[in-house]
């Protein structure tokens, strides 16, 4: 058996929130590789999503007020992941 260690950026130009699930990303991903007979296996993102989105809320706090971290929580989701 061969296996391929692959690792892929993706970039869409369309921000249309169609693809901002990374689950539904990865579904997609795992029916087409099947399909074509592959065994697909995702690292779990996570823990390194979380950490990161709490980086940025911790960088940005410096500069913001409290009232302003559920409306930049939700830029962030919907426009950096």
């Amino acid at each position: 058996m061969k296996v391929f260690d692959i690792s892929m950026t993706l970039t869409r130009a369309q921000n249309d929130g169609e693809f901002t699930n990374l689950a539904k990303v990865q579904s997609e991903i795992r029916s087409w590789l099947e399909d074509l007979d592959f065994t697909v296996e995702f690292e779990d993102t996570t823990d390194f999503d979380d950490t990161y989105n709490e980086k940025i809320k911790d960088i940005l706090w410096d500069y913001i007020s409290d009232k302003d971290l559920e409306e930049i929580d939700e830029r962030i989701r919907n426009e950096v992941l």
